[in-house]
């Protein structure tokens, strides 16, 4: 392969890198446009471009990874041109991030602190007690809270 060759799969990897299309990234790098769009998935494919990216994966931390990984995801959902078929993925793999589905659910919900009765109690209380000071109609449990009889809410 000539340098001239070798430099715009090295240049297509970069654009990959920075975010581009297939398309872009491949017009970026000199390609014609028509050439791009005929043969952008034949050149991303090629094992020059991909051992470039291989090569700048395994440079990278897990940190790293995972940190350009969210803003890929945050980009995705933020964009209101994301097709649908892009947006299903990227909200389920946000939620699994999140641990609000999948294995890391398991790994947070594990973790949650258990909060006793009594300090429940205490919390509801004063949650209740702060409404009804600034004006505002909290529906009260029918039972009332029980407090052990050694518990005090403060009243500031």
């Amino acid at each position: 392969m000539s340098a001239k060759a070798n430099a715009r799969k090295t240049a297509v990897a970069l654009g990959l890198i920075e975010g581009k299309s297939a398309e872009a990234a491949c017009i970026d790098a000199g390609y014609a446009p028509s050439t791009a769009r005929a043969r952008a998935w034949e050149i991303i494919s090629s094992p020059e471009v991909r051992k470039f990216l291989n090569d700048y994966g395994a440079s990278l931390t897990r940190s790293e990874l995972s940190n350009m990984a969210r803003a890929r995801l945050a980009e995705a959902l933020q964009d209101p041109d994301t097709p649908a078929k892009e947006l299903v993925p990227a909200i389920r793999t946000a939620l699994e991030h999140g641990g609000e589905i999948g294995a890391n659910r398991e790994i947070m919900h594990k973790h949650q602190i258990e909060i006793s009765p009594a300090i429940q109690a205490i919390l509801s209380k004063r949650i209740y007690e702060i409404a009804a000071s600034e004006g505002k109609i909290i529906d009260m449990p029918a039972a009332p809270l029980s407090l052990p009889a050694s518990v005090e809410v403060s009243q500031t």
